[in-house]
Formats: C-alpha cells, sequence, structure tokens
C-alpha cells in the first residue's frame, strides 16, 4: 500500500468524520503511518500531530468502554455469587440452629429417661433387698 493512498485515507476520514467508525486495525495503520512519515511543512505536521491524537483518544475510548462492559459483567458475577453465598450462608445458620434446637430437645429427653431408669433401678434395689434374707456374717 503505498504512502500516498495511506495519506489519502487518512485525509478522507477526517474530512467525512468517518474517522470514528474505523476499525481498530484501520486506527493501527493511520497511526503508524502519521508516527513514521516526515513532514516538512509545519502546518502540516501540526495537523499530523493533531490527527495522531485524536486517533490515540478514539482508541482510548474505546478501550475505556471495553474495559466498563467487562467490569460491569464482572460486578454483576459477583453480586450474583455474593447473594448466592449470604443465602447459603443463612440457610447453614438457619440448619443449625434448627440442629441444635433438635439436639436440645433430644437432650433434656434423654435427660428425662435417665432420671426415670435411675428411679427403676433404685426401685429395684429396694425390692430386691426386701426379698433377699439377710445373711450374718461370721
Amino acid at each position: 500500500m503505498s504512502e500516498e493512498y495511506i495519506e489519502d485515507e487518512v485525509s478522507r476520514a477526517f474530512r467525512k468524520g468517518t474517522i470514528f467508525e474505523a476499525s481498530d486495525e484501520d486506527l493501527n495503520r493511520y497511526l503508524k503511518w502519521l508516527a513514521s512519515h516526515p513532514v516538512q511543512n509545519d502546518l502540516i505536521r501540526h495537523a499530523q500531530v493533531i490527527k495522531a491524537q485524536t486517533i490515540n483518544t478514539i482508541k482510548t475510548d474505546r478501550y475505556i468502554r471495553k474495559a466498563s462492559r467487562t467490569n460491569t459483567f464482572h460486578t454483576w458475577v459477583i453480586i450474583t455469587l455474593s447473594v448466592f453465598a449470604i443465602s447459603f450462608t443463612f440457610s447453614a445458620g438457619w440448619t443449625t440452629a434448627e440442629s441444635y434446637n433438635l439436639m436440645k430437645e433430644q437432650g433434656e429427653d434423654s435427660t428425662a429417661l435417665t432420671k426415670k431408669l435411675i428411679k427403676l433401678q433404685q426401685e429395684e434395689i429396694q425390692l430386691l433387698k426386701k426379698r433377699l434374707p439377710v445373711v450374718k456374717e461370721k
């Protein structure tokens, strides 16, 4: 591709305003040409510097928009995962509380059962003492 063609293409893109819709590949090609093409005339050199700055601004804007979309997506992923984590935490806490209450209820029942068992054993011992003959030691 000849330099005259690129120079005409860059000028046409700026003149028609299509520079804002140019692909990243075209913008890179324009920048490469603007940065490497020697200019003897100061008025034209300033115009090319301004064109290069404009292209860099367009590229920066596109990069920031892409980064913003990516950040927005990742933000929603993190929010969604956080909501799931919080719901699982509450679920686990509720399950733990229910398990504790169940264990506590069962603990009270087992204590009552243990007391009943001890009472029955004491009554059995009393009955055995009454029925067994007393043996005297010599």
